[in-house]
């Protein structure tokens, strides 16, 4: 029905182009994304050490792939470490794959906190491992607490936001063996995470506020009945 509607609108350019390519472009779509609250920053002090993942504990997400990864990069850097918070169905599988593997003392799996500020902030990094996104809300909350994000590649959401080595990470293979690569680097150079991180704060505050976001649904409206004054 996209021809005969005023508006679709979405939340990424890439959702707007597979859209244009499927069904056909009538230039009434339009892309206005998520916003992430700005009102509250860390300031304290980064864990050189600290990993941190933030989302549901189910199948979509991945997250042992992730631990699997932290397993690898655990050899080089024995004083890392990753924390989890969440809640879902997975929970018990994570924690019995976290003591298969020995991981007891340096990975815990938390439940979900509203303390995200903390998390975020405190961490040098975070990481997102999804089979997909509908946009990927947590990459904003990270990237605002000066928290650069290393995750994988999937539509949509991960690939819109960041800016890849610019203010986050992308991992284009989608595989155990390179997210840890790109941990390790991360990790390595601890003083990179935080450039990033500083990068990404900026790109929240240019692209995402809750300001902004109201703006662009309010300029939609009035175009729209702009539109409609002129065709009657």
């Amino acid at each position: 029905n996209i021809k005969n509607i005023d508006a679709l609108v979405l939340l990424t350019e890439t959702q707007k182009k597979q859209v244009s390519k499927q069904f056909g472009d009538y230039n009434n779509a339009y892309v206005i994304p998520n916003a992430t609250r700005t009102e509250q920053l860390f300031e304290g002090e980064k864990d050189y050490n600290l990993i941190s993942i933030v989302g549901r504990y189910h199948s979509d997400k991945i997250m042992d792939e992730a631990i699997k990864a932290f397993n690898i990069v655990k050899e080089s850097y024995p004083n890392a470490k990753l924390q989890l918070f969440g809640s879902g169905p997975e929970e018990a599988a994570l924690r019995q794959l976290v003591s298969e593997l020995g991981l007891d003392n340096s990975v815990s799996i938390n439940s979900f906190t509203t303390e995200l500020t903390e998390v975020y902030g405190k961490s040098l990094f975070t990481v997102l491992t999804s089979k997909y996104e509908g946009f990927g809300l947590v990459v904003l909350e990270s990237m605002y607490q000066k928290t650069p994000v290393i995750s994988y590649n999937v539509s949509f959401g991960p690939g819109d936001i960041i800016d890849h080595n610019v203010n986050g990470v992308l991992v284009f293979d989608n595989s155990v063996e390179q997210l840890a690569k790109e941990m390790k680097r991360l990790l390595a150079n601890p003083q990179m995470a935080i450039s990033m991180g500083i990068e990404a704060h900026q790109k929240v505050l240019d692209n995402y506020t809750y300001e902004q976001y109201v703006n662009k649904w309010d300029d939609l409206i009035k175009s729209l009945d702009s539109n409609a004054i002129e065709n009657e």
